[in-house]
């Protein structure tokens, strides 16, 4: 009992956390993808910790008080389509038994959900808007190359993460 004390306890400031994130977020629009990130590397705290379960969720309680709370909705759609339940997905994937098909369903995995947020965001907020195609290959090159070193920096967060609370 005293175990999924602790596990609660720590969701629940996570999730106010990274709600405070996605908040700030929406009011810094500079800042606001890297704010997402930051708000996506959170769950991975409670998956270290507790498993799965827990970083999913802080991942459902963060995108249920986001949307409800965030001014701007659309910043609460790019933490829930992109950024918030990476740290399970990226807990799963990396059971895969090689490097390339880890990678395959990583990219995979967030090409389709940018697919997904483009055509939603541009229903929302582009409706007037005519877009080349060249637009388009710009978003998913440049999302693509911006993914890969989000997944790096990220393994490598993990890692470093690991190590320093070995040590105490």
């Amino acid at each position: 009992m005293k175990k999924q004390t602790k596990a609660l306890a720590l969701s629940g400031i996570l999730t106010a956390v990274s709600v405070v994130f996605v908040y700030i977020a929406a009011l810094f629009p500079p800042a606001r993808i890297s704010l997402l990130a930051v708000a996506g590397l959170i769950p991975a705290i409670a998956v270290i910790h507790h498993g799965l379960r827990w970083g999913l969720l802080i991942y459902a309680a963060t995108a249920v008080l986001s949307v409800l709370l965030v001014p701007v909705k659309g910043c609460a759609a790019v933490y829930v389509l992109l950024f918030g339940h990476y740290a399970v997905l990226k807990s799963l994937f990396e059971r895969a038994p090689t490097h390339i098909l880890e990678w395959l369903m990583k990219l995979a995995m967030f090409n389709f959900l940018l697919t997904a947020l483009v055509f939603g965001l541009q229903g929302m907020f582009l409706q007037m808007v005519s877009v080349g195609k060249m637009v388009y290959w710009a978003v998913y090159l440049v999302g693509n190359v911006a993914f890969v070193v989000y997944d790096i920096a990220f393994s490598m967060l993990v890692v470093t993460y690991n190590n320093r609370r070995k040590k105490k």
